[in-house]
């Protein structure tokens, strides 16, 4: 990858830097957009699609990681390392300068990672809003950054990007804009699908370490935040297994908190077993996902909401929380691989337990994954984000 030194003279085709510090992380949603994101540009790039030079702004140079593996694709693009973490007071400073250095025509935050407008000179942006997640249930600091900077920030773009027709409805109310300053760009999923079929020693060996059987036990991908329901999801677990030995519960996610759903008046045979796992690299995930039983997704709030999305690429059931974004992406497929449940009411996750232990919730069947893959492919994303970059930098697709 060729790292991008700062010209004395404007490059034939304008510059757009693409925010991607977040993409070899494990921060769940951000980092699967932004991977979504590069591997469609590499695809438009291939098919001579791009009317303009993209300039990668990393946290570090990407690692040969999937689905980012073919570095020889990869290295057509130009890259900018940045020392400011994402959402730092450093980056306030920092990105300003990289794009006054590199002579940047348009900035494309994809996370909420915004500057205030006045460090923002002689440069046009666009911002991809995701949810207003930390509005409703974050920090006075999460609250005040969300009015004082990503407000502002977001009332000044070009373009305002969502990744779903239901955040987009909060946002244009939140922000009062017209339906005109949006573009939706799905999430993109399609990649999941090389995952439906791990190698057989990924398999045994994420089945060994955690002492799993597979087909018999539950999987959750959640953190400890509050609108990802985790506490209730326990203890509707809790209700589930008294008197029996259950199945195992997996939690895999980040920043999870000690789990001990033990009770001291069941007996010990009795007791539920939860696991909580930490993230780990895709292809260990996806496997812990592919063999479950099925995956549990009771959130109170999502702006896409990829967990039980990407269950159902994999050919696994999906027990998901009864709200819009759930609803957008997979109420066509309810009864066929999904089912919908109110995320406040206990007893009907309680009785899901019960439902898949007995095998009453089928598996999807492999045209649900497919159809899925066509409609939230990374082609489709880096089609819809690329003709708003050119919309914006005016320039024609018949050039």
């Amino acid at each position: 990858m060729k790292t991008l030194e700062a010209m004395p003279n404007k490059s034939p085709k304008e510059k757009v830097l693409i925010d991607l510090r977040q993409i070899d992380s494990k921060s769940g949603g951000f980092s699967t957009y932004q991977r979504s994101l590069l591997t469609g540009l590499m695809s438009l790039r291939e098919q001579q699609e791009l009317r303009y030079e993209p300039v990668l702004l990393l946290s570090a140079p990407l690692a040969p990681t999937e689905p980012l593996s073919d570095q020889v694709r990869v290295a057509a693009f130009s890259s900018v390392i940045a020392k400011a973490k994402p959402l730092s007071l450093a980056e306030w400073f920092e990105i300003p300068k990289i794009i006054a250095t590199h002579q940047i025509a348009l900035y494309h935050s994809t996370t909420f990672s915004s500057i205030p407008v006045g460090l923002m000179k002689s440069v046009k942006w666009i911002t991809t809003l995701h949810d207003l997640n930390h509005l409703h249930y974050g920090s006075l600091f999460h609250r005040l950054y969300y009015q004082l900077v990503l407000r502002p920030f977001a009332l000044g773009a070009s373009k305002v990007m969502t990744v779903s027709k239901s955040i987009q409805s909060e946002l244009q109310e939140w922000l009062k804009l017209s339906p005109e300053q949006f573009k939706l760009a799905y999430n993109a999923i399609d990649w999941v699908s090389r995952y439906a079929h791990p190698a057989e020693q990924v398999s045994k060996r994420v089945l060994s370490q955690f002492g799993l059987t597979e087909g018999r036990y539950f999987v959750c991908l959640a953190n400890s935040k509050p609108h990802k329901n985790l506490e209730f999801l326990l203890e509707a677990y809790r209700m589930h297994a008294q008197g029996e030995k259950p199945w195992p519960l997996v939690i895999l996610g980040s920043n999870l908190k000690p789990v001990n759903p033990v009770n001291a008046d069941v007996p010990e045979n009795s007791r539920p077993q939860v696991i909580a796992v930490p993230y780990q690299e895709l292809e260990s995930a996806y496997a812990l996902v592919k063999h479950s039983a099925a995956l549990f997704s009771p959130s109170l709030y999502e702006g896409f909401g990829l967990p039980p999305v990407e269950a159902l690429v994999l050919g696994v059931p999906a027990i998901a929380a009864k709200i819009a974004p759930h609803l957008e992406s997979l109420g066509a497929y309810e009864n066929r691989g999904v089912s919908f449940r109110n995320p406040r009411e206990l007893y009907d996750w309680s009785a899901a337990f019960a439902e898949v232990t007995s095998g009453k919730v089928s598996r999807p069947d492999s045209r649900v994954g497919h159809e899925l893959c066509e409609r939230y492919s990374a082609i489709a994303l880096a089609r819809t984000v690329n003709a708003s970059y050119q919309e914006i930098l005016d320039i024609s697709v018949s050039l």
